[in-house]
C-alpha cells in the first residue's frame, strides 16, 4: 500500500495524521510486540516481518517462530502489540488492512480485537497493555475497544485481506493504538492475525474518493469513482498471479487496465492530497475478473 511509516512531526508533538505499512524500521522499533511477563515467556508472539504483506514488504503478525510464518498455538491467552500516538483532538478515520482466521465455532471467541485509549488515566498512571493466559480481556481493555463493525468489536474468519475503516477520537493527549488476538484455546484454525497498511486520518482534510464501480468491457477492466482531488493511485491486486499492479492517474476520476488476469482481485483507489499524505482507500474487494471475449467458440 504506502510505501513509507510515518508519522508528520515528533511524536512528543501533536500529530495531524498517522501512518503505518511497516517498511520503515525507525517506525517499527516504535510498536511494543512482546509486552508482560505471560508475553515474555509465551511462544505466541507479534512480530513486524516479511512472511506475508499487503503490498509492500513487510507487515505485522502473529508467529511462534520469530516471524518466520504466521502461525500460532492454542495456548489460552490474549496477546497484545501496541504503539503510542498524538494527534490533535479531534475525530479520525481508523483504517488498516487485516486478515485472520482464528477457531470460529460457537464455543469460541478466537478473533483480533483493536483497542484505542489514552496513554494516561485519570490520575496521572500510565495505563500498562500486557498480554496475558486468559481468554477473557480484562475491564480496562475492554473499556477501549473499538467497534470495527456496528454492534462488533471481534475480527475473524477471513484468510484474504480485508479494509477496515472506523472512527476514533482523541482529546489532544498521547493515546495508544493496540491490537489484541484473543485465542480461547480451542483447535488451531490458520491464519493467525497480520496487520499492514494503518492509517488514522481526519478524512475531511484528505477525502477518500466515492462510488467506486468496476466493470468488465471486452478484454479491460475500468474503473470509476467520484472526487476532487489532482491525483490517485490505483491499486490492482490479482489472486491469480499474487501481483500488483499500480498507477497514478492525473485529472481524471477513471482508469482501464488491459492487463488484469482473470480470477479474483482487489481494487483500492486513494486520493493523493499531497507527497506525503493519501487518502484512506476506498476498496472494491474479491471482484471476479472474466473476459467473455476470451472464451468464446465460434
Amino acid at each position: 500500500m504506502l510505501c513509507m511509516c510515518f508519522v508528520a512531526l515528533q511524536m512528543t508533538a501533536q500529530d495531524s495524521y498517522f501512518m503505518c505499512d511497516f517498511e520503515d524500521e525507525a517506525q517499527n522499533a516504535k510498536w511494543s510486540l512482546v509486552n508482560g511477563s505471560y508475553g515474555v515467556t509465551t511462544a505466541n508472539k507479534w512480530n513486524i516481518g516479511s512472511a506475508v504483506s499487503n503490498g509492500g514488504e513487510k507487515s505485522m503478525y502473529m508467529s511462534v517462530d520469530s516471524g518466520r510464518t504466521v502461525s500460532y498455538y492454542n495456548l489460552t491467552s490474549y496477546i497484545i502489540t501496541y504503539t503510542d500516538v498524538h494527534l490533535h483532538e479531534g475525530t479520525y478515520d481508523l483504517s488498516f488492512d487485516w486478515r485472520a482466521m482464528g477457531n470460529i465455532t460457537e464455543h469460541s471467541l478466537d478473533g483480533l480485537y483493536v483497542y484505542w485509549g489514552p496513554v494516561v488515566n485519570a490520575f496521572g498512571d500510565t495505563i500498562k497493555l500486557n498480554s496475558n493466559n486468559s481468554n477473557e480481556l480484562s475491564k480496562e481493555l475492554q473499556q477501549y475497544l473499538v467497534e470495527v463493525s456496528p454492534g462488533d468489536t471481534l475480527l475473524r474468519g477471513s484468510a484474504t485481506w480485508k479494509n477496515c475503516v472506523t472512527t476514533v477520537k482523541t482529546y489532544g493527549v498521547p493515546y495508544r493504538l493496540a491490537f489484541i488476538w484473543m485465542i480461547y484455546g480451542l483447535d488451531v484454525v490458520d491464519p493467525g492475525p497480520s496487520i499492514d497498511n494503518i492509517m488514522i486520518l481526519d478524512t475531511k482534510s484528505c477525502p477518500s474518493p466515492t462510488a467506486l464501480d468496476v466493470r468488465t468491457e471486452g478484454a479491460r477492466i475500468e474503473l470509476a469513482w467520484v472526487g476532487n482531488a489532482d491525483a490517485y493511485e490505483v491499486k490492482c491486486y490479482s489472486y491469480t498471479s499474487d501481483s500488483w499492479i499500480i498507477q497514478t492517474v492525473y485529472d481524471t476520476t477513471s482508469i482501464a487496465f488491459t492487463n488484469v488476469p482473470e480470477g479474483l482481485c482487489d481494487f483500492y483507489v486513494s486520493a493523493i492530497c499531497d507527497e506525503k499524505v493519501k487518502s484512506i482507500p476506498t476498496v472494491r474487494s474479491e471482484y471476479f475478473v472474466f473476459y467473455k471475449v476470451n472464451h468464446c467458440i465460434d
